[in-house]
């Protein structure tokens, strides 16, 4: 099929010009993510060498949290006002 030069220039042109409007908008977007990322930093600056310290502790609390979570499961077994609602039940 035949189509004149212009017309294969013009679509040329265009695609030529979206590239560079989404390569702005890429660039736009990176701006605003590295922008997020300086103002999620604020706050979290290991200034004084404590925050590497501290954010162990509670990874180690958390750990501790889940182990005491799951003996208070053992243990309602054998609490005794859950047995006294199962012999209710059982009767």
């Amino acid at each position: 099929m035949y189509s004149f030069p212009a017309a294969e220039d013009r679509k040329l042109q265009t695609k030529f010009e979206e590239m560079v409007d989404k390569q702005a908008a890429g660039k736009r977007k990176l701006t605003e993510a590295q922008s997020a990322l300086t103002l999620a930093g604020v706050g979290r600056e290991d200034v004084d060498g404590q925050r590497s310290v501290k954010m162990a502790k509670i990874k180690e609390l958390e750990a501790e949290k889940i182990l005491l979570g799951q003996e208070l499961e053992v243990l309602k077994e054998n609490d005794p006002q859950v047995l006294a609602d199962l012999q209710k039940e059982l009767r």
